[in-house]
């Protein structure tokens, strides 16, 4: 696969974290609260209603007047201003032309138009800030088929690749293509390896993804001894909990609970579906919180019990865990 070789080289590079901080900045550092309510916001952002700076660049049909696309490519070409420049670049992400997508796209892989999108001051922080995000969020609400094809575009491009902010931004955009085709599974697969410092961002969005390819590689990290088990924890309460009635993903915690998990990793993941601790698990401001059990559809809720009477009579689970188990078997 052509992307092969870059992406091992992105694999290193990613095992030294500095490789992508602009100089006198360590990308490692740990993000503040202020920050991490900042990835917050745009991860939710992304399952919520459009918020109001997107009202204006909802999903276009092609007028069929090329006079608009010139002037927002004229735009992208030229301009210095960011924030006119990000306008016009949403507005050819929320466009259902094709053609406005392929100049997008080309703009999205020029070093130029994205240092003039985001200066280096930009990249001091999280994702989050990056006018780029808006760009890339924008992408992802578009569903056309050009969409697709821009982002396993920028998968090769060595000038997007060339920040791990922007390669953050794209591990998240990525989910919203479904099925997962194999080029993004195989990114995802590369960019999550043992102590890579964005493994956490992959298995965000493969929770978010859901579909066969995605759940596949989701349990293989899972299941890879070279990430820690307290790693593992810490996906399980933070990115599976807020979707803990989603029957692709219960699906899969079924399997995993039955079968593929380690004995001493059991118990966490029935503890995560059905007994949820926010003052024991976080220290952040803004937690995750679970959907309530009793608002799961039909499919859902059978799935959770089937899980729950196997835990019960065939886990290992201390007097707390059994007893929460049995209390949500009453509640389903």
């Amino acid at each position: 696969m052509r992307t092969t070789t870059k992406i091992l080289l992105l694999s290193s590079c990613i095992l030294t974290a500095s490789c992508y901080a602009p100089a006198g900045h360590s990308q490692a550092a740990s993000p503040t609260a202020h920050e991490k309510k900042e990835q917050y916001m745009i991860r939710a952002d992304r399952e919520l209603p459009a918020p109001p700076w997107t009202s204006s660049v909802a999903p276009q049909k092609n007028s069929g007047k090329d006079a608009s696309r010139i002037e927002h490519e004229t735009i992208l070409q030229h301009e210095d201003d960011p924030s006119t420049l990000m306008q016009s670049a949403q507005f050819l992400a929320a466009s259902s032309s094709e053609k406005d997508l392929v100049i997008l796209g080309r703009y999205l892989r020029d070093a130029h138009f994205l240092r003039r999108l985001d200066g280096p001051e930009n990249y001091q922080g999280t994702f989050a800030r990056l006018r780029l995000a808006k760009v890339l969020t924008t992408l992802e609400r578009n569903h056309q088929p050009a969409v697709e094809q821009l982002l396993l575009h920028l998968i090769d491009d060595a000038v997007f690749q060339g920040h791990v902010l922007r390669m953050q931004l794209l591990i998240h955009a990525l989910s919203a293509i479904r099925p997962s085709p194999p080029q993004a599974v195989t990114y995802w697969d590369h960019l999550s390896q043992a102590e890579s410092p964005i493994a956490y961002d992959v298995i965000d969005a493969l929770c978010r993804n859901q579909s066969k390819p995605a759940l596949l590689l989701l349990e293989q990290k899972f299941l890879d001894h070279r990430h820690n088990r307290h790693e593992k924890i810490s996906w399980m309460r933070e990115l599976i909990v807020p979707r803990r009635t989603d029957k692709p993903l219960l699906t899969l915690c079924e399997q995993m609970i039955r079968h593929s998990l380690p004995d001493d990793m059991r118990p966490f993941l029935v503890e995560v579906l059905f007994d949820y601790q926010p003052d024991q698990w976080y220290i952040d401001e803004y937690p995750p919180v679970p959907p309530p059990l009793h608002q799961a559809d039909r499919q859902a809720k059978n799935i959770l019990r089937k899980i729950a009477t196997y835990a019960v009579k065939r886990l290992q689970l201390s007097a707390r865990q059994k007893h929460a188990v049995q209390s949500a078997l009453k509640e389903l």
